[in-house]
């Protein structure tokens, strides 16, 4: 597809000239041939009248909605791994829920690749505000997360904590 020179000159900041000048060097210039291969002439017209190109944005909506449906099934899993932990104690589940408390999950450093990690060290930071709050206890709440939960899981975890708080919570009271 090839783009007209007075949108691409008008995309690129040039004259006319210039962006035909630019189109003759593809070789030399990628950004020519990236924009010859992902965007059509109505795409950039668009984008200078609007400031965006719609059918990029209803990309960004599905990306958002499959998104939500993974953390949707990372969630069940984790849900139903939780009965494997509240089978040892609800003390484990409560180490679980002040450190998921304590880990702001719109933290710019928060990503999929760190989640496990950061979880385990709030484990470990959890107050030891009762008797069974055990350094044991911890370590096997972090053993547990190491052992049964992907990156994921614990990244959907960490992002949706009320989810497994009210979980944990309704487990105790049965």
């Amino acid at each position: 597809m090839s783009l007209q020179g007075k949108h691409l000159a008008k995309f690129l900041g040039f004259t006319i000239q210039g962006a035909n000048k630019w189109k003759r060097e593809k070789a030399e210039r990628p950004i020519i041939l990236f924009l010859e291969k992902y965007f059509t002439d109505k795409d950039l017209e668009e984008f200078l009248t609007t400031g965006k190109v719609s059918r990029l944005e209803s990309q960004k909506i599905d990306d958002d909605f499959k998104n939500l449906i993974l953390d949707d099934h990372m969630l069940h899993n984790v849900k139903f791994k939780l009965m494997t932990l509240s089978g040892g104690t609800f003390k484990m589940l409560e180490i679980l829920q002040d450190a998921l408390k304590d880990i702001d999950p719109n933290d710019d450093e928060f990503t999929l690749e760190n989640a496990k990690q950061r979880l385990i060290d709030r484990i470990y930071a959890v107050e030891k505000n009762s008797m069974f709050k055990t350094k044991a206890k911890k370590e096997g709440v972090a053993k547990w997360i190491k052992d049964y939960l992907s990156k994921a899981e614990v990244y959907a975890m960490v992002k949706y904590p009320q989810t497994i708080i009210k979980l944990t919570s309704h487990k105790e009271k049965e």
